[in-house]
């Protein structure tokens, strides 16, 4: 499959529908993702795990451009996974992976750093708490002035914006979610109204809502998950591509990475 500078191909893999694939996917992956995968202390989060490293682990073996054999990924100042920088190759392949409730969200392109974040919401989140410790006073405002029916749907729309403009970024936690302002109201446009620092400006980053992407791929009595994707430049195609193409083996014999 073709990775193109102007385009991301999604993936959303989901732990009940794909439990067949894990048992292969967890034999390819390198022996320390293989450690990290059995710390999990739940199975539906260990096999998310598994099926997100896996799926992208075959998706770099099958890529173009290629990237070659993949031992241990790189991982940025800020702990964020990569492949490996070359200097003095083309662009590299760059790929964010997100999962939350047994679905895992998969992204990948070639020479801009991309983020993904997906929430499936649970009960009892203390909104108004999270928001006055984590978000600006303007957001805070603005999520106590939606309609009460939209405040759930607002949150999590504001979440993962944020969380997949960091991702993007690729800082972590050293980048505050104050820092920089997304829009969530679900009645409106989904943007980045303030940029984060040292970044493009807020015209120049691509934020997408990937919420009804991933229901319309979703397990029709699966509860309904938020997703986001951001990009620092503009100008992208987005791909939504079946799971089963990372999820079926190759021909050839593939043997696990060594440590």
């Amino acid at each position: 499959m073709e990775l193109r500078t102007d385009r991301v191909l999604l993936w959303l893999f989901d732990v009940e529908r794909d439990q067949s694939a894990c048992g292969p996917l967890f034999s390819e992956l390198h022996s320390g993702e293989q450690r990290r995968a059995e710390a999990f202390l739940q199975p539906v989060d260990r096999w998310a795990f598994v099926l997100g490293r896996g799926a992208l682990r075959r998706l770099l073996t099958r890529c173009v451009p290629p990237v070659g054999p993949v031992g241990a990924l790189a991982e940025g100042r800020w702990g964020k996974p990569g492949v490996p920088v070359v200097p003095g190759e083309p662009p590299r392949v760059e790929f964010n992976i997100s999962h939350s409730g047994g679905r895992v969200l998969l992204a990948a392109t070639c020479g801009m750093a991309v983020g993904v974040d997906l929430e499936v919401p649970r009960p009892g989140v203390e909104f108004e708490e999270l928001l006055r410790r984590f978000f600006s006073a303007e957001e805070f405002a603005e999520w106590q002035s939606l309609p009460t029916a939209l405040r759930t749907a607002g949150f999590y729309h504001l979440w993962t914006r944020k969380e997949a403009v960091v991702k993007a970024v690729g800082r972590g936690l050293s980048l505050p979610l104050a820092s920089f302002q997304v829009t969530f109201d679900p009645r409106g446009a989904c943007r980045v109204v303030v940029a984060p620092p040292e970044t493009p400006s807020a015209w120049d980053w691509t934020l997408c809502d990937l919420t009804e992407g991933v229901r319309q791929r979703s397990a029709f009595e699966a509860p309904l998950a938020r997703a986001a994707l951001a990009l620092p430049g503009r100008g992208f195609e987005l791909e939504w591509r079946p799971a089963e193409e990372l999820l079926v083996p190759s021909l050839g014999k593939v043997t696990p990475r060594p440590g």
